[in-house]
């Protein structure tokens, strides 16, 4: 709102790679980061079994952890703090614990944290676990036999829990180790996560409407021009249009001149396209193939690209009033949804698929790439994705699993797809001169199938919702499969599977 609230200032490093050289001043540096699938995965939950919210952020956290004895260096004061000794000799500061700006502060952090969840909440009838399909969240379970699931996100704590008395405990714990800020769980890292109820159903929806706002002020003149050429933005791409580094042949489209990519690159296409990224991976799955077509071209963007990602804007700033959402009526089981496109970037001749995966009515996790191998027909680079997309249902399924929640997945996980050579040679093994060709590794989808673990099954291609994901569609198109993507319209129930 504006208000003065207090003075902030850190001492931090500086860890840049002209100061500090890996292997002297520092050594490993991996830190686990949370998956946003895990974070949609606990909001869904939470609508759907009735599960508490809560969330609190770790005061000035780094510090809170000690370094390494081969990690305590020299430091030079900041600038106006100089000291030196009676002879004037300048001094320096001895590091001594962890601290901000060292490429390995966020490493000794979750060490620290880590280690003292595992041996505090596994005292006193507590029991905790970090599980292995995220190792950023945890299950914590009361004496009493009730769960609470933490995802952490560095110093952001991000709580679901059967009892709210449950999270207040374990709130009170951290904020006696390490002093903590307790937050609204309705906004988390720029997401806001409304509830509401109406006609005794419970909705969750996920948006990002000041996120939407920054960037659409940031770029406001550009997105004027471009509403004023095209009218009402309704798609979240120009319908039809394509591109790749060597342009689009199919339409005498030719790659830009290194004039038009230092201009296009001049007026901020690549802030502009890291912007849309994380709009399209947390809220707006409908914009996931319009982002990856402007990241393939992120190096050497036309003025073509720099507009579509003005459209892209200018469609958001339309959608800012919805994002994502989950209810309570709906299914908790997961049912995934894949598509690939038959046309081929001339660049390498390679397609682009997409998958989204549906439980309690919304999309939990969504992905918009371009293949791996090049497909020689459209059975080919559909069986490809089918393949991917498996790997997205095995991981949620072990995530699930392991948190506890085998119900959701006592039955194979429906696969909508909407080629039928691509489905049936899933479950039989039919060879044929067309296929004998097709990459051992491809055939996971049997795996997965003949495990039990899938179902693969027919969608009609109109309504398959994961074309969103292939391709730049018309308006109509978009209106028509983007509530069923979006979580606000029902989908209808999986057929069952056909008898053998």
């Amino acid at each position: 709102e504006g208000n003065f609230v207090k003075p902030k200032a850190r001492n931090c490093i500086a860890g840049h790679p002209g100061v500090m050289k890996k292997g002297e001043h520092y050594f490993a540096t991996f830190a686990a980061a949370p998956r946003g699938d895990t974070t949609r995965v606990l909001q869904a939950i939470s609508v759907g079994k009735g599960y508490s919210r809560s969330a609190f952020d770790i005061n000035v956290a780094f510090p809170k952890a000690e370094c390494k004895d081969y990690e305590r260096i020299p430091l030079r004061y900041p600038t106006g703090m100089d000291r030196k000794d009676s002879e004037g000799n300048t001094l320096f500061a001895l590091l001594e614990r962890n601290l901000y700006g060292s490429p390995a502060a966020p490493r000794r952090f979750a060490q620290a944290r880590n280690k003292w969840m595992l041996q505090y909440f596994n005292e006193n009838g507590w029991i905790c676990t970090k599980l292995r399909f995220d190792p950023c969240l945890f299950k914590i379970i009361s004496p009493q036999g009730k769960w609470t699931f933490l995802l952490v996100h560095v110093d952001d704590c991000d709580l679901i829990s059967e009892l709210s008395s449950d999270a207040a405990l374990i709130t009170a714990a951290f904020d006696k180790r390490f002093g903590v800020t307790v937050c609204d769980p309705h906004f988390l890292l720029g997401i806001q996560r409304e509830i509401s109820i109406k006609d005794g159903v419970t909705y969750l929806e996920m948006t990002q409407p000041d996120y939407i706002d920054s960037l659409v002020k940031r770029f406001e003149s550009e997105i004027k021009t471009q509403v004023k050429k095209r009218g009402q933005i309704e798609s979240p791409f120009p319908p039809g249009t394509f591109l790749s580094v060597l342009g689009d042949p199919d339409h005498g489209i030719e790659p830009p001149s290194e004039q038009e990519i230092a201009e296009a690159k001049a007026l901020g296409y690549q802030n502009a396209v890291g912007s849309l990224n994380w709009a399209a991976r947390h809220c707006y799955p409908e914009i996931a193939s319009g982002t990856h077509l402007l990241c393939r071209v992120m190096a050497s963007p036309s003025i073509q690209a720099f507009d579509c990602a003005m459209h892209m804007i200018a469609y958001l700033d339309g959608q800012r009033h919805r994002g994502i959402r989950f209810r309570n009526d709906a299914p908790g089981t997961p049912v995934c949804y894949y598509d690939s496109s038959d046309k081929k970037d001339p660049k390498d001749s390679k397609a682009q698929y997409g998958y989204v995966i549906i439980m309690y009515g919304g999309p939990i996790l969504w992905s918009s790439k371009k293949h791996n191998h090049a497909g020689r027909s459209s059975t080919d680079n559909e069986y490809m994705c089918q393949a991917h997309a498996c790997t997205a249902v095995m991981w949620l399924r072990g995530l699930l699993r392991e948190m506890g929640f085998g119900d959701l997945i006592s039955e194979p996980t429906p696969l909508m797809g909407d080629n039928d050579q691509a489905t049936n040679l899933a479950c039989d093994d039919i060879l044929t001169q067309a296929n004998r060709y097709f990459r051992l590794e491809y055939h996971f989808c049997k795996e997965c199938f003949e495990a039990g673990d899938t179902s693969p099954l027919r969608v009609a291609g109109v309504d398959n919702i994961s074309d969103v994901l292939t391709k730049s569609l018309a308006a109509p198109v978009i209106a028509r499969l983007r509530p069923g993507l979006t979580g606000y319209a029902s989908l209808p129930s999986p057929p069952p599977r056909p008898r053998d």
